[in-house]
């Protein structure tokens, strides 16, 4: 599936999803981006995306009928 994600300006982000008891990256969304389309994503996934120097207390989400639900 496709997740369509708005970002604020002047900030990257990486994209995880958990898979075998892990966090791993998926993807990344670089400096001056204001949106950005994943594209492949697994309708079970459960996704976290965080900003780069964050503390990493981004909420993470999972994509049901094309929308982000975050949990």
């Amino acid at each position: 599936i496709k997740s369509r994600t708005v970002v604020k300006p002047d900030a990257a982000f990486a994209l995880f999803v958990w898979r075998e008891g892990a966090w791993k990256p998926v993807g990344r969304i670089e400096r001056g981006e204001q949106a950005h389309v994943f594209d492949g994503l697994a309708v079970d996934g459960l996704y976290w995306l965080v900003e780069d120097g964050s503390e990493r207390l981004e909420r993470i989400f999972t994509i049901e009928a094309g929308k982000q639900v975050f949990w």
